[in-house]
């Protein structure tokens, strides 16, 4: 997952970020978010629990999701230019789906302190449906 050469500073409004793909999640990556997050929900890691709760299997924790979205984020912009994020999961992550995470820039505008960008940011399956939008606001210092 590079950058490529990428410059939030340089984008102008309606610009299309980098398009950016992880591994699909597997049964593993879910039990070390588990472990990691203390979020131990069966739901997550008990195939069946997750079945006997109407499930086809488990599915991935929501803010293991965001983390990738904030994994993504952090390729553009260093975490302290971050001025807030507003998140909305839209659907549940399968098993096994290749999160792809996406962004437009819908503002971009000189402020006192710097530049001020906002982006429209989502992730989807490999297939495009997507699982989580999220509208991301930085300031990034002048140089």
């Amino acid at each position: 997952m590079s950058n490529s050469g990428f410059e939030l500073r340089h984008c102008k409004v309606g610009d299309r970020l980098p398009l950016w793909q992880g591994e699909p999640f597997s049964r593993a990556a879910l039990a070390l978010f588990a472990g990691a997050s203390g979020d131990h929900n069966p739901l997550h890691i008990d195939s069946d629990y997750a079945q006997a709760a109407g499930f086809d299997d488990v599915f991935v924790h929501g803010m293991f999701t965001f983390a990738f979205m904030q994994q993504c984020l952090s390729r553009i912009a260093q975490q302290e230019y971050l001025d807030s994020i507003k998140v909305r999961f839209v659907s549940i992550m399968q098993l096994a789906e290749q999160p792809v995470c996406t962004g437009t820039v819908r503002q971009a505008e000189q402020i006192e302190t710097g530049l001020r960008v906002v982006m429209d940011l989502s992730v989807c399956n490999q297939h495009g449906v997507p699982r989580l939008t999220a509208e991301a606001r930085v300031t990034l210092p002048f140089m």
